[in-house]
């Protein structure tokens, strides 16, 4: 990890879609001080492929996370799951301090049942549940990535926000990623 500036600190939110990136970033920017960015959101993700290839998402995501990371000040950046295929975005994070939000395929799949956000990567089946089988498959052609880039590992299964975003606040006090 890099030397930072206390006033200049990027920390990555990483993990599955339904880990709770959004939600955690959100409120650590709250209780830090910190701003807050989610590339999903900053790219508009929910209608980003009307128009756009996947292929298309993952470099504008390149340039997304290499234009905030340049930025002066103290970033609390929430990045889309997939993110971390991108051999840039892993260089970028690897520069500064990551949170892997882990949970169970369950409970993952249960959070995304229950939001109505466009999931381009989910596969359903007929009864219009997600389908398991292949969300495992995504999650596991991912997970070497989340674990090798997190400085820390949130089991966030049977946690709310709050203690969740206690936990980081914690870990960053007790590394003196802040004071």
């Amino acid at each position: 990890m890099s030397i930072q500036l206390k006033d200049d600190i990027k920390i990555f939110i990483i993990g599955m879609m339904g880990s709770g990136k959004t939600s955690i970033g959100m409120n650590l920017s709250q209780r830090l001080g910190f701003s807050f960015i989610d590339t999903d959101k900053l790219i508009g993700v929910d209608s980003y492929f009307d128009n756009h290839s996947m292929d298309e998402f993952r470099l504008e995501e390149i340039n997304q996370i290499d234009k905030i990371v340049k930025r002066h000040g103290s970033y609390i950046i929430s990045i889309g799951g997939g993110a971390i295929l991108a051999n840039q975005n892993r260089k970028i994070i690897n520069q500064h301090t990551s949170f892997f939000l882990k949970a169970s395929i369950n409970t993952l799949i249960n959070r995304i049942s229950s939001q109505n956000l466009n999931r381009p990567l989910v596969k359903f089946v007929k009864d219009g549940g997600i389908d398991k089988k292949s969300f495992i498959q995504l999650y596991s052609e991912r997970e070497s990535y989340y674990l090798d880039l997190a400085n820390f590992i949130i089991d966030t299964d049977n946690l709310d926000v709050s203690e969740i975003t206690i936990s980081i606040h914690n870990k960053m006090i007790n590394h003196e990623i802040i004071n």
